[in-house]
């Protein structure tokens, strides 16, 4: 391969053209313009040497079959070209028209230990005569990490955007308990008997805690969950979310089995906080009611939240676990049931629900005991 030898001698004689072409981030192959791979550069080999089966496509395409030729045997030729192949086709643009090719987005797919891969690539085709042959330069560059922080910055901005456009909210789901708790402090000094008190102050203060914990949830969504689990009575944490919400005289709760349940008690006080809280103001009428059924079902626990309120449109079924997405409340923020979902699954649970508009929602959880 005479051009091989030519470019290793002049690589040789030219240290800062060496550590030009060492430091270049692309990968590299030159064709002759039968299809012939006439050199490739160390960064291609030591890629080709752990993915032989690869291929190339444009954004447009879908991906095609991996291919088994290995460039590095030098047996790829364009005469025999495998189905859909990349680099024919670029390289038979770049002939016929005569233009180099700069910058164009693509993908690499490639297999490692049995499974599909695909990176983000940018592509480059540039063809060159060299002692009156003609050749191409088929390079890429891998810019899937550029991708994944765009795409993380992306994400990051539309969160920022929510908790943004639910400003007003989260404010007024704060004030309201703060004005409480500065009321029931002045009631307190000159009240004495302070019990009942203490228990509305434990009540708006919960609401402080909850949606904070909703808001933290979202700027950390996407993220793993680090869970503190402990072995925990799920009816006394659901009827303390009762006594706090002050909902006792329209709740009903209905309890069958061993209730216990490997978790983590505060993120799911959230979980029932904010579902028990929804079904609270999805009520129309002083007869709606609440019920609630905790049921161990085998190694599970079925927990079902009931209301007969206003339930939920069926086209706001879809968004109902989407950030931002609230309906039926004045000032919903959109970000509990978000919460709520995540910190379920990350229990290896499950969270669903059913709903008839004008009837009623009914809310269901399924977690593991242990």
């Amino acid at each position: 391969m005479e051009l091989e030898k030519e470019l290793s001698k002049e690589l040789e004689n030219s240290p800062i053209l060496k550590a030009l072409v060492c430091s270049m981030p692309e990968y590299i192959i030159i064709f002759d313009l039968k299809g012939k791979i006439v050199s490739i550069n160390g960064r291609m080999r030591e890629f080709i040497k752990e993915t032989p089966s690869l291929s190339f496509t444009t954004g447009e395409e879908k991906a095609p079959n991996l291919c088994e030729m290995n460039l590095l045997d030098n047996r790829c030729h364009f005469l025999k070209a495998c189905s859909g192949c990349m680099f024919e086709k670029l390289i038979s643009e770049v002939r016929d028209k005569k233009e180099p090719i700069f910058n164009r987005e693509g993908f690499l797919n490639f297999s490692i230990g049995g499974l599909t891969e695909r990176i983000s690539i940018i592509l480059n085709v540039y063809p060159f005569e060299y002692k009156e042959e003609e050749y191409i330069i088929f390079s890429f560059r891998d810019i899937e990490n550029i991708r994944e922080y765009e795409r993380k910055r992306i994400e990051d901005m539309h969160k920022l955007s929510l908790i943004g456009e639910s400003v007003a909210s989260i404010v007024h789901d704060l004030k309201n308990p703060l004005t409480g708790l500065y009321g029931y402090l002045e009631l307190m000094k000159i009240k004495e008997n302070k019990e009942e008190l203490i228990s509305k102050m434990e009540g708006s203060l919960e609401v402080i805690r909850t949606t904070l914990e909703d808001v933290l949830g979202l700027t950390t969504e996407g993220e793993s969950i680090t869970l503190e689990k402990t072995n925990e009575d799920v009816l006394e944490m659901i009827k303390d979310i009762v006594r706090l919400l002050r909902v006792e005289d329209i709740t009903e709760i209905y309890t069958e089995g061993n209730l216990y349940a490997n978790i983590d008690k505060m993120k799911f006080h959230n979980v029932f906080w904010n579902i028990i809280k929804n079904a609270n103001e999805s009520l129309n009428d002083l007869d709606d009611k609440i019920k609630i059924s905790i049921i161990e079902i085998e190694d599970m626990l079925e927990i079902v939240v009931e209301d007969n309120g206003k339930g939920i449109a069926e086209e706001n079924k879809k968004e109902i676990f989407k950030p931002g997405k609230t309906f039926g409340k004045h000032n919903g923020t959109g970000f509990g049931l978000v919460n709520a979902k995540r910190i379920v699954e990350a229990h290896k649970g499950q969270i669903y629900f059913e709903s008839e508009e004008g009837k009623g929602t009914k809310f269901f959880i399924v977690i593991k005991k242990d």
